[in-house]
C-alpha cells in the first residue's frame, strides 16, 4: 500500500474504529481481540449470527466495519448480508470464509460488501486488507483475480477481463448472462426462457467472445462487476 494512503488512514482514524465482530466460536472471536489489540480497530460488539446484528435494527448501527464468518449451513446468509447493508450503510462489510467458493463469493459481490477474506489469512494481511477497505477499497482473495484473468495472460501486459461492453450484447444474451449471475445451469436457463440446451450453448459461446471470458464463472463474475442483476427463476 503507498506511504500516501497509509498515512491518510492514520490521520484519519488515529480516533478509534469500532467494530461489530461476528463468529459462532468464542476461541476465533477472542483470536480477533487479540489481534486487534493496540490496533485502531476496536471490537464495539461481539456476537454469534449476523441475525444478533439485524436483530438491533438501523438505530443500533454504531460501529463502522463489520467483520462476519460466514455459516456452513445457512442458504439465506446472501439475503442477510444485503439487508444489513441495506439498514446500515455506512457501515463496511467484510466477510470471512473457511475455503474460496466462487457461489459465496458471487452472493457476498451481490450483497455489497467490502471485503472476502479467507481464515487462512496473516495476521498482518488481516489488518492491511481491513485497512484498505476502511480506505474504501474492495479487498477478494487472489483466487478470484485468478479466475477474472484470461487463461493466455502471460505477464504484466496482458489485459484482464471486466472490459466488455455490455451494449454489444443482445437482448437474449442479456438474459442469459442474467440466467448466470444467478448461478444457473444451461439445462435451467433453457427451461427458464423456453429454448433449448444447444441454442443456450450458442448464445454463451457468442457472450464469451464479445466480453472476453474463458468460462461461464468469468462471465458472472463480469456480470455482478457491471451491476447486471440476476434472472429470478420462474415459480
Amino acid at each position: 500500500m503507498p506511504e500516501s494512503s497509509v498515512a491518510v488512514l492514520k490521520s484519519e482514524s488515529d480516533q478509534r474504529i469500532d467494530i461489530a465482530l461476528v463468529d459462532g466460536t468464542n476461541l476465533f472471536r477472542e483470536g480477533v481481540l487479540r489481534i486487534l489489540s493496540g490496533t485502531q480497530f476496536r471490537v464495539a460488539r461481539h456476537v454469534e449470527a449476523i441475525d444478533d446484528l439485524l436483530a438491533l435494527g438501523a438505530g443500533d448501527c454504531d460501529y463502522s466495519l463489520a467483520i462476519i464468518s460466514l455459516p456452513d449451513d445457512d442458504e439465506t446468509f446472501g439475503e442477510k448480508l444485503g439487508e444489513l447493508h441495506r439498514i446500515c450503510p455506512q457501515v463496511r462489510l467484510v466477510t470471512l470464509a473457511e475455503t474460496f467458493d466462487v457461489d459465496a463469493v458471487r452472493h457476498c459481490f451481490m450483497a455489497g460488501v467490502d471485503g472476502f477474506l479467507l481464515k487462512t489469512i496473516s495476521s498482518r494481511a488481516l489488518l492491511n486488507s481491513l485497512e484498505l477497505v476502511m480506505l474504501g477499497e474492495r479487498v477478494f482473495p487472489r483466487q478470484l483475480v485468478n479466475l477474472l484473468l484470461p487463461r493466455s495472460f502471460a505477464g504484466r501486459s496482458a489485459s484482464p477481463l471486466l472490459n466488455g461492453d455490455l451494449r454489444k450484447l443482445s437482448e437474449r444474451e442479456m438474459e442469459i448472462v442474467r440466467c448466470l449471475v444467478a448461478g444457473h445451469s444451461n439445462k435451467v436457463i433453457a427451461a427458464q426462457l423456453s429454448i433449448t440446451e444447444a441454442t443456450v450453448k450458442v448464445h454463451l459461446k457468442s457472450i464469451l467472445r464479445k466480453i472476453g471470458a474463458s468460462n461461464r464463472t468469468q462471465a458472472a463474475i463480469w456480470a455482478l462487476h457491471n451491476g447486471v442483476q440476476p434472472l429470478e427463476s420462474a415459480a
